[in-house]
């Protein structure tokens, strides 16, 4: 970690304890100043609440200044009177409505220093940010880590991580086993959570939690509806989320991976689609129905429609990954790199800051299929992934190489894609009972 500045005095290295752990001013007078802005820094003149109980001795009693949840490029914009920093040409933020659509990698933009002017200290939550995205971690590993941080500071009454030890730790895991009974995946999650700070963040290499083992995963049989069963499901769902949802089905998407397609990503005479950046930032080819192919022809049009429509009004932008709007500035309003489900919203692209339409959120699949799961009637504990593991099942059961199935699913190790083997063992295609084979025998 980089050493702070030789102008701050050692107990603060990570941030001052001005503020409250969402960066807001605890007292009611100062409420008025500190919310006009969300995103600007305290100044120095606000001092820290009473009800934190601070000492002079500030390394006995620190407390933490956490900020709340900034955009995921943090493009920090302070207020016009802050005095540390020169005023910014552009003053705009995104809405949060965008940043949940998005994923940027962007690091936060620098500003000039007066040079009367000291530069406030980092805040935990930047530097805890900052260190994941150097990692190369993906955003829900970022969104994880800053919520088990916020939880863990909380349960030791707002005191500072830096003065806490392993001891603490322990008490909080302890917490969430016996208290909150998480499961062992939760339990591994957060104490990945506190490695990473303590190791990462606060600079200490050889911190270790002791008497504590990794919880161990159950391996649980994936779920796996009929071809029965899906197509039930399929009389119910919605027009407008139909074809996303089959694709899901036909191609063994995530549901991630298919609001993420573009039209750039579609081949249509090999019939595959190319998926981009997927779990593990991984690329891969897998095929599509080609009893879709009809349906995706006329969704491209309907897209080219809207894309007419945008350009029109001075809109017609896509979001793009990474910092690709500026190695090619005229790419992002192109019809190639337009989403093929579309979000029926304009929202700002944190990224670029251009008013861009989005893809179709995820959570407005996952209803519409949890309720055309209820409407027939389905039993079984139904998500949406479940169609990415009948995908695989039912290939399997028609005969096809598990090679073959590994590849398409962009499963690394094919121990992994051995799972849907045991459904096939313990299904209706697997070894009969006993009783079965006895027959008509009579009772006793």
């Amino acid at each position: 970690m980089e050493k702070p500045n030789s102008n701050f005095k050692s107990e603060s290295k990570i941030y001052p304890n001005q503020t409250s752990p969402l960066g807001e001013e605890k007292n009611s007078s100062q409420n008025s100043t500190s919310n006009s802005n969300p995103f600007a820094k305290p100044t120095t003149s606000h001092l820290p609440s009473p009800s934190l109980n601070t000492t002079s001795n500030h390394n006995k009693n620190r407390h933490v200044n956490l900020i709340s949840n900034p955009p995921r490029n943090l493009n920090h914009t302070p207020n016009s009177t802050d005095t540390h920093y020169s005023s910014p040409s552009n003053n705009s933020t995104p809405s949060s409505n965008t940043i949940q659509n998005s994923n940027p990698e962007q690091y936060p933009k620098t500003h000039k220093l007066s040079p009367k002017t000291s530069p406030e200290q980092p805040k935990l939550l930047d530097i805890l940010r900052s260190k994941i995205r150097r990692k190369g971690y993906s955003y829900s590993t970022e969104k994880s880590y800053i919520q088990w941080t916020k939880q863990y500071v909380h349960f030791h009454k707002l005191t500072h991580p830096a003065d806490l030890n392993s001891t603490h730790a322990l008490k909080f895991l302890d917490y969430l086993v016996n208290r909150r009974h998480v499961a062992p995946s939760t339990q591994n999650q957060a104490l990945s959570a506190l490695l990473f700070l303590y190791r990462q963040v606060l600079d200490q290499p050889d911190f270790y939690v002791e008497n504590v083992d990794w919880s161990k995963k159950p391996r649980r049989i994936p779920t796996v509806l009929s071809v029965g069963e899906i197509s039930a499901i399929f009389k119910h769902i919605d027009h407008s989320v139909m074809l996303p949802i089959k694709l899901m089905y036909g191609s063994g998407l995530r549901v991630s991976e298919v609001i993420r397609l573009r039209i750039t990503d579609i081949d249509f005479e090999h019939s595959q689609l190319q998926i981009r950046d997927a779990k593990g930032k991984k690329d891969r080819f897998t095929i599509f129905p080609r009893s879709l192919v009809d349906e995706i022809q006329r969704q491209v049009q309907k897209i080219h429609r809207i894309h007419k429509r945008d350009l029109a009004n001075d809109l017609g932008h896509a979001p793009l990954p990474y910092a690709l709007h500026k190695k090619y500035p005229g790419a992002s309003n192109t019809l190639n790199w337009q989403y093929l489900f579309p979000s029926c919203k304009i929202g700002t692209d944190p990224n670029s800051e251009k008013l861009v339409r989005h893809h179709v959120s995820r959570s407005s699949l996952q209803r519409a299929f949890k309720d055309a799961a209820q409407k027939a009637d389905i039993r079984k504990r139904v998500t949406l992934h479940v169609l990415r593991h009948s995908f695989a099942t039912h290939l399997l059961q028609n005969n096809y190489d598990i090679r073959t199935v590994q590849e398409l699913l962009g499963h690394e190790n094919v121990s992994t894609t051995m799972i849907y083997t045991h459904v096939l063992k313990l299904g209706g295609f697997a070894v009969k009972s006993p009783l079965d084979i006895l027959g008509g025998a009579p009772d006793g």
